[in-house]
């Protein structure tokens, strides 16, 4: 035995990130963000505990190109 882990599937996250398609999406959140003109964004999901979260914040360039 090795110690390493090894796994043959990604992740449902490992997948949606990697998928060859998100490029194009982010491109037209970010289009779309500069369209309305938005300059504050909240986020929000489920914890693993299953509680609301939320956090808010200035908008940014997605992915720190712009």
């Amino acid at each position: 035995m090795t110690g390493i882990l090894t796994r043959a599937e990604l992740t449902d996250l490992e997948a949606a990130v990697a998928a060859p398609e998100r490029a194009e999406l982010v491109r037209q959140v970010r289009a779309k963000i500069d369209e309305l003109g938005i300059q504050y964004i909240y986020y929000q999901f489920i914890s693993i505990t299953g509680a609301d979260r939320g956090e808010g914040g200035p908008r940014r360039p997605l992915g720190g190109d712009r």
